[in-house]
């Protein structure tokens, strides 16, 4: 009995700081100072890609891994702060430190746009790249350099600056 009175006795004292936690979460504060994100350009005209890797990952089971999830955002670095969307194609590039390329994708302009996704910085394009079918992935352990290359429909084309830098190979624990 003693030990049910001690459980009735704590579920008042447990539940109002449930309540409290849940409104205190609901609290909003103003700022003044905050601004809305801009809208983009109607004419905005890509001039920078910065390209965002995920850790590569094995998909078919050998303990190597052989595909890649990669962000993309374009920008108007010129108009801009935050990423554009605009029509046009990307090439990646995966590329040994001798400079010899291991793979390439080439993405048209209707796989780029169903890419396209809303993110919290703006939009952006998700891709999945598989090395499997371009080159074998029971590769020696090996740092590879991953670049983007976005075409625009009508422009010229703009190379990310720097890539994300991958390791392949075996996958040991």
């Amino acid at each position: 009995m003693r030990s049910n009175a001690r459980t009735s006795a704590c579920i008042p004292k447990i539940l109002s700081c449930g309540v409290s936690l849940l409104t205190i979460g609901g609290c909003v504060t103003e700022n003044p100072r905050a601004h809305d994100v801009p809208k983009q350009p109607s004419d905005a005209t890509p001039s920078a890609v910065q390209v965002f890797a995920a850790a590569p990952r094995d998909t078919n089971g050998n303990n190597y891994v052989d595909s890649v999830a990669v962000t993309v955002f374009v920008f108007d670095e010129q108009r801009s702060i935050v990423p554009i969307a605009v029509p046009g194609s990307f090439t990646f590039r995966m590329t040994k430190p001798d400079g010899k390329v291991l793979a390439e994708w080439k993405m048209n302009e209707e796989q780029s746009q169903k890419a396209l996704q809303p993110m919290p910085p703006g939009p952006g394009y998700l891709f999945d790249l598989s090395i499997l079918g371009k080159a074998p992935d029971t590769l020696e352990f090996q740092t590879v350099d991953l670049t983007g290359e976005f075409l625009p429909g009508s422009g010229k084309p703009v190379r990310s600056a720097g890539g994300a830098s991958l390791r392949l190979g075996k996958i040991s624990l």
